[in-house]
């Protein structure tokens, strides 16, 4: 069976204690904008380089931490989606539980501020549930490369309705931790204000940490799914890579026979002749066939300085009518072969 590519990778880093909270938060954001170093830096308190560290998240990264917020102990469920194109349908299924996002650009990249409508348009896709947005410039350390002035970036946090913008660098740590501390604060806020004790549904009195159970566990068989139809996809891809290297050693069987097709059709036709009388000056000399009429042929210069006398046997090209070789065989042959051509060369 194939192995499951390293999808979701999970680090637990908190210990199994007691939390006043525990919030789910997605980070989001072009491909490249630095959502892996900043989480790193967060759970290690390292600096991941980019040089050291080429690989893009590939779907989902899941990583878990524990903090102390206005004496209240939270656990927080980190998922760092990976920004190419091609996972991004795979958000609005995970981003049904979440209860906050922090949204990451490069400060020093344009585009991938430009791209925030797209991302806000697909959480709506995946929740009706209003969570706090912060908006995250990344590389703060990198100024002399700015593209994206913190006024421009404080301007489209206002138009968006996002809660709030923080510049950080995972470089040197730089408001790294004050950023994750921002979200947790207000996702605690908004617990405050739109938790119930009780949800009545159907004459049945289900409570809030049921109801977040629940959704925790759509989540688990959601990933559960996905894996499975990794598996099925990946023994897929194990079938027709065996397909294709059947295919690929019939071609080169067929290749290897077309080509020793072509090196003969590039052999020259030779025959044998017999050296009537020879002309060095007009590098020519007068040959008699197997057919038996004579004819004139030139002298190559494989053979132009050597000693060709009548009587001599020799080798023809028919298609340019030169002598090509001299061929070694005994008086005996060269008296046998005066009159007529004995072989085919």
């Amino acid at each position: 069976m194939c192995c499951i590519p390293n999808v979701f990778r999970i680090r637990i880093l908190a210990k199994n204690t007691m939390y006043d909270s525990t919030f789910k938060i997605f980070l989001l954001g072009d491909a490249g904008c630095g959502k892996t170093t900043l989480t790193q830096r967060f759970l290690t308190n390292l600096f991941i380089s980019d040089v050291l560290d080429q690989t893009m998240t590939i779907g989902v990264d899941f990583e878990v931490k524990s903090l102390s917020v206005d004496d209240r102990r939270i656990k927080l469920q980190i998922w760092e989606f990976g920004g190419e194109e091609r996972f991004k349908f795979l958000l609005p299924p995970y981003i049904r539980s979440a209860r906050g996002v922090l949204f990451l650009y490069d400060i020093t990249n344009y585009s991938s501020i430009a791209h925030i409508d797209d991302w806000l348009s697909y959480i709506k896709k995946g929740t009706d549930y209003i969570f706090p947005i912060i908006l995250i410039g990344c590389k703060a350390d990198l100024v002399e490369n700015r593209e994206v002035s913190a006024a421009d970036a404080i301007k489209i946090a206002k138009s968006r309705n996002l809660n709030g913008f923080i510049e950080t660098s995972s470089k040197t740590g730089e408001n790294i931790e004050k950023a994750f501390r921002a979200l947790s604060r207000l996702m605690l806020d908004d617990k405050l204000k739109k938790e119930k004790p009780e949800i009545k549904k159907k004459g049945i009195k289900i409570s809030t940490k049921e109801r977040r159970k629940k959704e925790e566990t759509k989540d688990e068989e959601y990933l559960i799914t996905y894996t499975r139809h990794l598996e099925k996809r990946l023994r897929n891809l194990e079938t027709e890579k065996q397909l294709l290297n059947a295919e690929r050693l019939r071609l080169e069987q067929e290749l290897h026979s077309l080509r020793n097709e072509i090196d003969r059709l590039r052999e020259p036709p030779l025959v044998v002749a017999v050296i009537v009388n020879v002309n060095k000056e007009k590098r020519k000399a007068t040959v008699v066939g197997s057919s038996g009429p004579l004819y004139v042929v030139s002298l190559s210069r494989k053979v132009l300085h050597e000693k060709l006398e009548p009587g001599m046997i020799v080798a023809v090209n028919q298609r340019t009518f030169a002598i090509m070789d001299i061929l070694s065989i005994t008086k005996e042959e060269i008296k046998s072969a005066k009159s007529k051509l004995y072989r085919t060369y």
